[in-house]
């Protein structure tokens, strides 16, 4: 279990994801409507796909079906399958209603569990929902409620455990909590004042979160 932290990053960064079986790192720029991709030592960029409508924010990687999912701030998660030069098939995945803005942000899935999660900031929850079913929005369950600005969710499939970033009037206190799966069990694990947190990754094989703010 990831009980402690030995490094962070204390700059701001794109929401970024990392595909394991073709490594590249993946991330959103929502400034351009633009999801970019690399390889990991930061050559071969790509201007990988665009949206024509809302800005992505929160990205993950299905690297078993090789599809990404991404949400926007229009109450949505999307998704698309990777191919060489774009992302193809791009759909809907999830819409909570476009009538009017619903911003979601971080995004984490737990693949072989059929689970998407993700911080939704419109309404300061943390979401979740099936991935592989034939409506996911009709599934769709929120875990924790009550936060100040949640931002971003990370996953630890191996231990049980949901990681997400809460910041208290919007810098005044920035906090990760820890939870079951099932949003029960929420505990404060580590906080700094004077902070924003926006996003958080896992490297549970070495015990490590890093997060950016």
């Amino acid at each position: 279990m990831i009980r402690y932290f030995k490094f962070f990053i204390l700059f701001a960064l794109p929401i970024m994801v990392v595909a394991k079986q073709d490594p590249k790192a993946y991330w959103t720029e929502e400034s351009k409507n633009q999801i970019n991709r690399s390889a990991l030592d930061g050559s071969l960029f790509d201007q990988y796909h665009t949206e024509s409508n809302f800005p992505p924010r929160g990205i993950d990687i299905d690297t078993i079906n090789n599809v990404a999912y991404w949400t926007n701030n229009w109450g949505q998660i999307r998704k698309g399958t990777i191919d060489a030069t774009g992302l193809i098939n791009v759909v809907d995945f999830i819409s909570e209603a476009i009538d009017i803005p619903r911003e979601n942000l971080g995004l984490a899935l737990d693949v072989a569990a059929g689970k998407v999660y993700w911080a939704s900031n419109w309404d300061q929850s943390l979401k979740v929902a099936d991935l592989f079913a034939a409506d996911p929005t009709s599934t769709i369950q929120s875990l924790s409620k009550g936060h100040f600005d949640i931002r971003s969710v990370a996953v630890d499939v191996t231990n049980k455990k949901l990681y997400y970033t809460d910041n208290f009037e919007f810098g005044a206190t920035a906090m990760i909590f820890q939870s079951d799966l099932d949003g029960t069990n929420e505990l404060i694990i580590f906080s700094l004042p004077d902070m924003l947190f926006t996003d958080l990754k896992l490297d549970v094989a070495n015990d490590k979160i890093y997060w950016s703010g």
